[in-house]
């Protein structure tokens, strides 16, 4: 065999003529599958660009409306046809325009007392020649702008707008702010603005005076300032009671004494002596005011006052109530004992127990009369008896009785309710001294084989 012979079959023309032909078919199926891909995603195209048209030309075709609150279709109508109006107006020849004009858009409350209202009310001109349409717009959340719905304000006239504010506590700085919408072109909405200092002119720390659990035959003192955050100083011309009970005393701080803010204040005792067991009145003090203040105050009738009353001596009135309850000379302690409505709640006791059974109670002698003798004894319940003595320290003021309930032969089942209660009389006696203290007893005693 020669040396170039090969082994495998020889590779001819015809061969190679059909490897063209599938290459050549190859081809063109790529080629009809992009025209086709090509073709449907131009039809897919054309078909999102209709759709949105459409949908475009449907959403311009709705009538804008904006959301009316419950209650409001009413006035949502007034303004949408005094817009149209408004649009007419424009549109028309002659081009006749409103004119909105607020010659004092701000306005300064100067110092103002705390949890105090105070208005004031901006003149809204049209300076225009044709009719100018007003409607509320946002607030601040604390100020509050008067109902005016919508108005039409013919050229030439005015009409008010009346902003209200009320101030919270003492020591800050307000700043509040109301719009009002217009038809004017040139000035579509107009800001009001209302400015201030919430400070204390002149009031006391407390609103109140309540004293209670005074000890009987004693007396008790309690203090209070009266001060301001406007005044360097001032004066307290007279104090006095409705109450003889009660007596008032008051002196000026020195500035080293001051503090919370307060730039004068003067420190007010009340003693109270009681007069009976309870009593009630009220504080009187008369402050007169720098003359400063008093000349600016007939200028401007105190607008910033909060209310105070101002006397005719040019003093101002403050007034405190107060109240006072004692406690009883004679009381009585004890677990059977209860205060609503006060009675004495012994139970349910059947008869095999009542030899064993009894009850402790305690009775307190206040004051300082010295009780000689105290006696205790139960009425209306058959068998039921009371033991007392005192504690030692009979000489001292406030003295202590021990009360004992037990049960004697006598006693029978029964039933003492609210309607048929027995009664515990408890009476302390001794020089410039007599007290009692009587008190229901309900007590169920019951049979044995009940």
């Amino acid at each position: 065999m020669s040396p170039r012979s090969h082994s495998g079959p020889r590779l001819g023309a015809g061969h190679f003529r059909r490897m063209d032909a599938v290459h050549h078919w190859i081809l063109n199926q790529l080629y009809d599958i992009g025209h086709s891909a090509m073709k449907y995603f131009l039809w897919i195209l054309a078909a999102s660009f209709s759709s949105a048209l459409v949908f475009g030309v449907w959403v311009t075709s709705i009538e804008e409306k904006p959301m009316v609150r419950p209650g409001q279709e009413v006035a949502y109508q007034q303004v949408r046809q005094l817009l149209e109006e408004q649009q007419q107006t424009l549109e028309s020849a002659g081009s006749a325009v409103p004119r909105a004009q607020c010659d004092e858009p701000f306005y300064d409350f100067g110092d103002m007392a705390p949890y105090t209202e105070a208005s004031h009310e901006f003149l809204i001109r049209n300076t225009g020649n044709a009719d100018l349409i007003l409607r509320r717009g946002e607030t601040t959340c604390t100020c509050t702008v008067a109902d005016i719905g919508v108005v039409k304000v013919a050229p030439g006239e005015s009409y008010p707008v009346k902003l209200t504010w009320r101030t919270g506590g003492s020591g800050r700085t307000f700043h509040q702010r109301a719009t009002i919408h217009t038809n004017d072109p040139a000035n579509p909405s107009i800001a009001l603005e209302l400015r201030g200092q919430v400070r204390v002119l002149v009031a006391p720390n407390i609103e109140r005076i309540l004293l209670e659990d005074i000890a009987p035959d004693s007396s008790t003192t309690i203090n209070f300032l009266v001060g301001s955050e406007v005044w360097e100083t001032f004066q307290i011309v007279r104090v006095d009671s409705t109450d003889a009970a009660v007596s008032i005393s008051a002196r000026l701080l020195d500035v080293a004494e001051l503090r919370h803010g307060l730039r004068s204040a003067a420190e007010v005792e009340v003693r109270v002596q009681p007069q009976g067991q309870q009593g009630q009145g009220r504080l009187r003090l008369f402050v007169r005011p720098p003359q400063q203040w008093m000349d600016e105050y007939r200028q401007d009738q105190l607008r910033h006052s909060g209310g105070l009353s101002l006397q005719a001596d040019d003093t101002i009135l403050i007034e405190v109530p107060w109240s006072y309850r004692t406690l009883r000379r004679l009381s009585l302690y004890g677990e059977p004992v209860e205060s609503y409505p006060p009675h004495l709640a012994l139970g349910r006791v059947r008869m095999s127990d009542t030899s064993s059974k009894q009850w402790v109670l305690y009775a307190r002698i206040r004051g300082t009369h010295v009780a000689e003798q105290v006696e205790c004894t139960v009425q209306g319940i058959v068998g039921l008896t009371a033991e007392v003595s005192l504690k030692e320290g009979l000489e001292r003021a406030g003295q202590t009785a021990v009360i004992r309930l037990k049960f004697t032969d006598e006693v029978h089942p029964a039933i003492y309710d609210r309607f048929h209660a027995g009664l515990l009389r408890l009476v302390a006696r001794g020089e410039g001294l007599h007290e009692t203290l009587e008190l229901p007893i309900r007590l169920t005693v019951l049979a044995d084989d009940a």
